[in-house]
């Protein structure tokens, strides 16, 4: 499964090919086919089981929940998997770049949903429990997180080896946007 993650890490869906998997992982293509049916559902498991989600930490506050799961999503975005996991989301957008008619998108079901829904629904609902407002759903809450970092990354150079502190520094504008949003 770690071969199939590098794969696609390496050459996205165009190139993903269960003989470059097999030659990844030192094994016949045969060996793949007795667990898996196909490509897909070979990444569909490996993209599943390798992505770790951070734990909704309990910091006492709706702000201190938020910025410690953001920093934590920071955190997994190094790891193969999880880009893999936004990649494939990337791919699974219905037009081609070139305007012209949509590839069929991989089968990898909520691997493609790259928004950690349960853990913003938890912090959601301590906070509405601790009587802080939260004016979002749980959706939209996750997608202004997700939103938000993915601007982040995409626009900040977010150095590999930053630590938590660092990383909080950098998501500080971002969860104050996020916070003022939830609070209206």
């Amino acid at each position: 499964m770690r071969a199939a993650v590098a794969e696609y890490a390496a050459y996205g869906r165009a190139g993903f090919s269960l003989n470059g998997v097999a030659r990844r992982a030192g094994v016949g293509k045969s060996s793949i086919y007795l667990r898996w049916q196909d490509k897909e559902r070979l990444l569909a498991d490996a993209v599943a089981s390798s992505v770790v989600e951070p734990d909704p930490e309990d910091t006492g506050s709706f702000a201190g929940d938020l910025s410690a799961l953001m920093v934590g999503l920071l955190q997994s975005w190094s790891q193969p998997a999880t880009l893999v996991r936004h990649r494939l989301a990337l791919d699974a957008l219905p037009a081609a770049p070139d305007g012209g008619p949509a590839e069929a998108a991989p089968p990898v079901g909520a691997t493609v949903d790259p928004a950690p829904v349960e853990a913003i629904d938890l912090i959601r609902r301590r906070a509405l429990e601790r009587g802080e407002p939260v004016g979002l759903s749980t959706d939209l809450l996750g997608d202004l997180v997700h939103g938000s970092l993915m601007l982040l990354v995409l626009r900040r150079a977010v150095p590999q080896d930053a630590d938590e502190d660092e990383l909080a520094a950098l998501v500080a504008p971002y969860l104050t946007a996020v916070l003022a949003a939830a609070a209206d």
